[in-house]
């Protein structure tokens, strides 16, 4: 896909049209697949540059959405902001009732990030209100997972199982392979902080299965996080690290440093926590 995007561009000779555009965003989706998230930025902005030039508000909104999802993984929150925020503005200006559900749930989980829960649940709540009004049955399921993470972080994990398995029986019927591996992962945090290792290990092989096979950089990273956690508790140090360090090596070739920094702050209490006992 890659190769045909580039020698598709190879064949236009004036950039200012809107199949140019059209074409840097396809390829900016193509490097996000792959996690990478410089290449995203520097084909989105291209293709967002065209289309703003051109009028094209909806292609502005497409490479907006994934603008602010690359600088999300990067841990640059105010220019992630800013781009969803631009989207919100034009599905509110369209009547876009999608664009503006979509920007909600990206809003959500940037502030779910930033550690900013109510407002997160806020316009999360909003996101799923008007996915079930307009039927997207996939990104209700995509919110409720997100809800329940948010849940999770607010130390009620019961709540958060509750919508896991309102995604999980959407998502598994469909069989949408990037959500599922966020759900086996999310699990898998689930029953380690009930303390069942046992069951955590299960379903973070089984996302970290999908997304070797999928090819998820990003999903391969936060799982390998997950299992650093798993074998700390197991007590088995050696597999604990090898887990850590992989995931540090994926979130570092790709730029993925909101979530490199989680992985030092764990490393940093459990070492803490290990040198005490």
């Amino acid at each position: 896909s890659l190769r045909w995007c580039q020698d598709g561009l190879k064949n236009i000779r004036n950039y200012n049209n809107i199949i140019a555009s059209k074409i840097l965003f396809q390829i900016s989706v193509i490097y996000f697949r792959k996690a990478n998230y410089k290449k995203t930025l520097e084909y989105a902005i291209k293709s967002r540059k065209i289309a703003k030039r051109l009028l094209h508000i909806q292609d502005v909104a497409f490479a907006n959405s994934f603008i602010g999802h690359a600088y999300h993984f990067m841990g640059d929150f105010t220019n992630s902001e800013k781009y969803h925020k631009e989207n919100l503005g034009i599905g509110k200006k369209e009547n876009d009732l999608f664009r503006i559900a979509y920007s909600y749930d990206s809003l959500g989980c940037i502030y779910k990030d930033k550690d900013n829960l109510s407002k997160s649940i806020n316009y999360l709540n909003k996101s799923l209100e008007i996915f079930e009004k307009i039927n997207y049955p996939l990104h209700c399921a995509d919110v409720y997972g997100d809800i329940g993470e948010l849940y999770f972080l607010m130390g009620k994990p019961d709540n958060a199982l509750k919508y896991y398995n309102l995604s999980f029986k959407i998502i598994n019927n469909i069989g949408y392979i990037y959500e599922l591996i966020k759900l086996y992962r999310r699990y898998a945090e689930y029953y380690l902080f009930k303390g069942n290792a046992k069951k955590a290990l299960h379903n973070a092989k089984k996302a970290l299965e999908l997304a070797k096979t999928s090819g998820e950089k990003l999903e391969q990273g936060r799982i390998n996080h997950t299992l650093g956690k798993i074998y700390n508790t197991k007590k088995m140090h050696k597999i604990s690290r090898e887990c850590f360090n992989k995931s540090i090596d994926i979130f570092k070739n790709i730029y993925a440093n909101y979530y490199l920094d989680k992985v030092y702050f764990d490393l940093d209490k459990i070492n803490q926590s290990n040198s005490e006992n």
